[in-house]
């Protein structure tokens, strides 16, 4: 079965924007969006989430910068980063002076944790949104990962902490990226009773869960180059041997928009004590 995420989305946003409803007028919560490049998945997801920014009152400001040393400068001037209450960096970041695993990880050297509602900093203060989106999710269909076995395709930045949290949750976790054989792969899903694709693949692949019951989490999402549709890293086919697959688009992008929906609310009452 293919499963929108779409209802679940905007009862959280309802929830959200009933939460800033009840904060004064004159103080609505601020965020500081930083980006770089032109790489186009990136600018999709600053659009989603500014249209979001805009229906719930919280304000968004963006910033484009071109050089590594602009961000740095940024991040470390107290005067201008402490008018928001959070600081997204967008991925990847495509500067001048630093490749973008370079200038991601000083990113999250210099960011303050309070304001990392990316969750991307050593110490944040805030789950990533792709992982509060799922824990999201699961509280939503009941379902507890302990004692699952999962496959997580890709290690990158929305791979590596879902594994991490599907650990934390005392799921048996393996991971599988570019240069894990087809063949492997395949015989590492085909026991998993949770497969989760988190790597952007140009092509998707076709994977088999364990049984019936086996859920598919699927964070990819690739335009095709020849139809511009748009597309996850798992074959929507697959759905009819599972349990359930999460749709694309109108899946886990959704799910990453109201974590990230939820750290801002947080990340407001915190800076003033109000939680």
């Amino acid at each position: 079965m293919i499963y929108s995420c779409k209802p679940l989305f905007e009862k959280i946003k309802a929830q959200v924007a009933a939460e800033i409803d009840s904060f004064p007028i004159e103080d609505p919560p601020r965020v500081c969006i930083i980006t770089t490049g032109d790489d186009e998945p990136s600018q999709r997801y600053v659009r989603n989430k500014l249209r979001d920014f805009k229906e719930l009152g919280i304000v968004g400001k963006v910033m484009n910068f071109f050089s590594l040393n602009d961000i740095l400068h940024f991040l470390d001037n107290q005067e201008k980063k402490m008018s928001y209450d959070g600081i997204i960096v967008q991925r990847p970041i495509l500067v001048s002076d630093a490749s973008p695993k370079d200038a991601a990880a000083w990113v999250s050297e210099m960011i303050n944790p309070g304001q990392d509602i990316d969750g991307v900093a050593p110490g944040s203060g805030f789950m990533s949104p792709a992982v509060r989106g799922l824990d999201l999710l699961l509280h939503e269909w009941e379902y507890d990962p302990s004692g699952k076995t999962a496959v997580v395709i890709g290690r990158g930045e929305v791979g590596k902490p879902v594994a991490e949290y599907l650990l934390g949750r005392d799921a048996t976790v393996t991971i599988t990226h570019s240069k894990t054989k087809d063949v492997d792969r395949s015989g590492i899903c085909v026991r998993a009773d949770i497969v989760v694709g988190a790597a952007g693949l140009e092509t998707p692949i076709r994977v088999f869960t364990r049984d019936y019951n086996g859920l598919i989490f699927d964070y990819g999402i690739t335009k095709n180059a020849d139809t511009g549709v748009l597309h996850g890293d798992i074959d929507c086919n697959c759905s009819v041997l599972c349990q359930c697959q999460t749709s694309v688009p109108g899946g886990m992008g959704l799910m990453v928009r109201a974590g990230l929906l939820l750290n801002i609310v947080d990340a407001y009452k915190w800076r003033r004590g109000l939680m």
